[in-house]
């Protein structure tokens, strides 16, 4: 993983119930967006999908208390999402269902040599709020015209079977299926501020990362 660097923290990370009920929850719309486990959130329709245009903040990931860090949602393991109980035709997105929505903002020019999207300068999906550098300087914005609105997040690393808190300038999505390319397990989305792309990345399974949610239209 690209890092310009680490720092452990061990504010508040607080292991969020992660039951799963029988009965299967419904998804309410309204006119804001979708109310999923209680908690309502927006939507953004790309393509022939609608996502919400938030991180997912429901039970059975990571809450990460991080004081003067602007970010939303919880994170999770790639086994954590996909043991989600989630409404009928939400799910956690799939590596196909990011190069889905990708490439209604790229060409084949954009993929990469093992059928992959990876967009420099995805300006478009990027939200309005500023991404630092390592000294709190302005490093980078995006116009969010999209409406996906990736945020500048931290990440969750598990140590001795106990999550901690890792600082970063990037932004991760878990997605539910890996794939193996020349023997490196790939399975979450990255956006590097640094080299200005958005593409599939390899990290070690014990890490916990944002997550959206998917349905078909």
């Amino acid at each position: 993983m690209k890092l310009r660097y680490q720092l452990l923290l061990f504010l508040g990370v607080i292991l969020a119930s992660c039951g799963k009920s029988s009965v299967q929850p419904q998804a309410q719309i309204s006119i804001k967006g979708v109310v999923i486990n209680g908690t309502e959130y927006p939507t953004d329709t790309i393509g022939t999908q609608v996502w919400i245009a938030i991180n997912y903040a429901g039970p059975g990931g990571y809450h990460l208390v991080y004081p003067n860090y602007s970010y939303d949602g919880y994170f999770y393991t790639q086994s954590q999402a996909n043991a989600l109980t989630l409404p009928a035709g939400w799910r956690v997105p799939s590596i196909a269902d990011f190069n889905k929505m990708l490439s209604n903002f790229a060409g084949p020019a954009d993929i990469d040599a093992y059928g992959d999207y990876y967009i420099q300068n995805p300006v478009m999906l990027i939200g309005t709020k500023h991404w630092d550098d390592d000294n709190g300087n302005v490093q980078h914005q995006g116009t969010n015209t999209s409406g996906f609105n990736i945020v500048q997040t931290p990440y969750v690393i598990i140590q001795n079977g106990n999550p901690v808190g890792q600082d970063s300038q990037f932004s991760y999505f878990v997605t539910s299926n890996t794939v193996v390319t020349d023997g490196i397990v790939q399975y979450s989305f990255q956006f590097d501020p640094d080299f200005e792309f958005i593409g599939l990345n390899n990290d070690p399974l014990t890490r916990a990362f944002n997550l959206r949610l998917v349905k078909d239209l």
